[in-house]
């Protein structure tokens, strides 16, 4: 009994891992005035490692119910700065992070005062997938699986 319970936990971690990995086939390279907009958080998964692991999820038609504000926006200017609205249901303004982004390849930069996160960044049927190591469980490692989907919402940043 014990054996069927490890291997059906094993399964299940082995399918959350390649969930929340974007695939790379069918994915195209992202070019810096691609990237150049405004975007809305859609969906993110976060393997967190601890003591006890877990797979965090929050889906789009989720968002509002977990994490009891709307979809995050992030803003990519031309000059390359950055900033990230946190934004609650009644539509204030919750928090703002500014900070400046930079695209190497495959490979976007954000600096933020706090922190500064590296992702893997392509674009998959008009959405920007982002993949990275970040510390979401506060701990004070980035070891953290971080898989995130946004929607472009506009191009224009008037």
């Amino acid at each position: 009994m014990k054996s069927k319970i490890v291997l059906g936990l094993l399964i299940f971690v082995i399918s959350c891992k390649s969930e929340i990995q974007p695939t790379k086939s069918s994915a195209s390279p992202i070019q810096a005035s691609n990237l150049q907009g405004i975007w809305e958080n859609v969906e993110i998964k976060v393997e967190v490692k601890n003591d006890s692991s877990y797979l965090f999820i929050v889906e789009e038609d989720d968002w509002q119910n977990i994490l009891q504000i709307r979809p995050t926006q992030s803003y990519f200017y031309p000059d390359q700065t950055y900033r990230q609205v946190f934004i609650g249901l009644d539509n204030s303004i919750l928090d703002t992070k500014k900070g400046s982004w930079f695209l190497n390849q495959d490979t976007l930069t954000i600096t933020l005062p706090e922190d500064t996160l590296k992702y893997s960044v392509r674009l998959q049927k008009g959405m920007l997938l982002m993949r990275g190591q970040v510390d979401w469980n506060s701990d004070g490692q980035k070891n953290d699986i971080y898989f995130g989907k946004q929607r472009q919402v506009s191009k224009s940043l008037n």
